[in-house]
């Protein structure tokens, strides 16, 4: 019996995902994976585009990668790109899809991760993965639409002109290698492509509105731009004004002000806003409506108001406005405050016993007529049972103390608040801080990998400068040779002496040139010899950069965990 219920649950589930039997058992890579990758990634990462030089069209392809690794290690989901950057947070600026693509869902993601985990290859099953029922229900619903007709193709963005393209790009180079010597950074957000991204973030303290201003050639292929914590103006936003590319923009900590707010209001690509710790106020946010694509504003330790908050959020569909736990705190204490505590009720004095009231005396009973019962004398007065000694002299029992009134709990669970509130801050600085360590650690890993191709190139450079420093001695000693033939020829003709003369003078002089060609030669050799080393140096150099990358990267998801998981708690406590 139980045989038979097994069997019908495995047909059961097996339906589910896409085949009737253990014999129609697809391998989990075409019937699922691909057909996934197909939908949410190989847009960018496809025949007709690369970025990051990577291709997911293929399976041979994932495992090729990109400029940055292999997409996929089967069996190793930490060591495969395409797994770590689904599972980052979706506003970290490695999450893929980006924003404005369609979202996996946490079951896709959850079957991919699974899929890399049990082997990851082309042939294994999906039976093989152990699926539960809601991840089989994720492969029927992704497999029921492998063979649907493709929508509609989008109308073909208009070509650039080829010529202009490229002068673009020039401009593009000359002001990065601009930039880039100041210690800012500007580069392309991914390869193949005219978008760029800028940040002062190492030279914060020194960068103003006229370093600013030399962004300004490229100002509309600026899409992502971090200026946090710098000296820029009001006045200086005037070239962030024609960015307007712009999606991301980052002016925390700055003295930016309502004026600012002026030059933002037609970026209309906007997505993302942080005005975290600068003067703006509600002034300044009313000069944000316009723009729609906005979804992200953090105002934390502004100058705005929640009302004002609250206005721009109600004026732009789905923008999440965030003001700060310390405002989230203080609305859950306005929904339920703390209660003075009530003064505890006086003990009422404990009363002065009643002295007990004497036995009313038992009668004699009258003598019946039969049988005359037996006379009960009557008692005498005995004295009263003595009560228990409560004399009032002798101090009363202490009340029992009256139980706790509610708003004791109140407090504690106030308090309670307050530290989450403090922890989930506190956290959040992590996290910042966490992503800057990203940010410095992004800028070091593109330096060391200049060094090292600079040191490989050298490394070339050197081989070749050798090779001409060994051809320029057999040009030279060829030259004394036929010199030294020519003298020979001349020695016996008395006639010739002036022209015997004129080749000796030659022949020293060629012989010096190839004591001098010789010593180049030397040199060229020593540089030959201490390149590679200096290669090897820069590569380790650069694998230790990228390992401190790799770290950083994943210390600031767990710092957003731990975050989330204050917050959530801070979410319960509110109840």
């Amino acid at each position: 019996m139980n045989l038979r219920k097994n069997s019908a649950l495995v047909l059961l589930l097996a339906s589910v995902a896409g085949f009737s039997s253990a014999a129609d058992d697809p391998a989990a890579y075409p019937h699922a994976i691909a057909p996934l990758l197909e939908s949410k990634c190989v847009g960018c990462h496809g025949a007709d585009k690369q970025k990051g030089k990577l291709r997911m069209d293929s399976y041979a392809a994932l495992i090729k990668g990109g400029s940055e690794g292999p997409s996929l290690v089967p069996g190793k989901a930490a060591d495969s790109l395409m797994v770590t950057r689904i599972c980052l947070p979706a506003d970290n600026d490695e999450h893929m899809p980006p924003e404005d693509k369609p979202q996996l869902s946490a079951a896709e993601i959850q079957l991919i991760r699974l899929w890399v985990e049990k082997g990851g290859t082309e042939v294994l099953k999906v039976s093989q993965l152990g699926l539960g029922a809601d991840l089989q229900a994720t492969v029927a619903a992704i497999a029921s639409t492998r063979k649907a007709p493709a929508a509609a193709a989008a109308p073909a963005a208009p070509k650039v002109d080829p010529a202009v393209a490229a002068a673009r790009k020039k401009v593009a180079e000359e002001v990065m290698k601009k930039i880039n010597a100041t210690g800012a950074s500007l580069a392309p957000i991914a390869q193949d492509t005219p978008e760029l991204r800028f940040t002062a973030l190492n030279v914060a303290d020194s960068f103003g509105d006229q370093q600013l201003a030399e962004l300004a050639p490229v100002a509309d292929q600026i899409a992502w731009l971090d200026i946090a914590r710098t000296k820029v103006t009001d006045s200086g936003l005037a070239v962030v004004a024609k960015m307007t590319g712009l999606t991301k923009l980052h002016l925390e900590n700055t003295g930016i002000g309502d004026a600012g707010m002026a030059h933002l209001s037609g970026l209309r690509n906007l997505e993302y806003l942080n005005l975290y710790k600068t003067q703006v106020g509600d002034a300044g946010l009313e000069k944000l409506k316009p723009l729609a694509t906005l979804s992200k504003v953090y105002l934390w330790q502004s100058k705005a108001t929640p009302a004002g908050a609250e206005k721009l959020r109600a004026s732009i569909p789905k923008l999440v406005v965030n003001l700060g736990w310390e405002f989230e705190a203080a609305k859950i204490a306005a929904v339920t405050p703390p209660a003075a505590p009530s003064p505890a009720p006086a003990a009422k004095p404990a009363p002065t016993p009643a002295p007990a009231p004497a036995p009313k005396p038992v009668a004699t009973p009258a003598p019946a007529p039969a049988p005359a019962p037996k006379p009960v004398a009557a008692p005498a007065p005995a004295p009263a049972p003595a009560p228990k000694p409560v004399a009032a002299p002798a101090p009363a029992p202490a009340p029992k103390p009256a139980p706790p009134a509610p708003v004791a709990a109140t407090d504690e669970y106030a308090g309670v608040r307050q530290r989450l509130t403090s922890a989930h801050q506190e956290a959040v600085t992590l996290v910042a801080k966490a992503k800057e360590m990203v940010g410095r650690a992004e800028n070091e890993v593109r330096l060391a990998s200049n060094e090292l191709n600079m040191a490989r190139h050298h490394v070339e450079s050197t081989v070749k400068a050798t090779a001409e420093a060994n051809k320029k001695v057999a040009q030279m000693e060829a030259a004394v040779a036929a010199i030294q033939k020519a003298l020979d020829t001349v020695k016996p003709h008395a006639s010739l002496a002036d022209v015997q003369k004129t080749l000796t003078e030659d022949l020293a002089k060629a012989a010096k040139m190839v004591e001098s060609a010789k010593a180049g030669v030397t040199t060229a050799r020593q540089a030959e010899q201490a390149a590679p080393a200096k290669a090897t140096q820069a590569e380790a150099n650069q694998v230790a950069k990228q390992k401190a990358l790799d770290e950083a990267r994943k210390r600031a998801p767990h710092y957003e965990a731990v975050a989330n998981a204050i917050k959530q708690t801070l979410d319960m406590v509110r109840l």
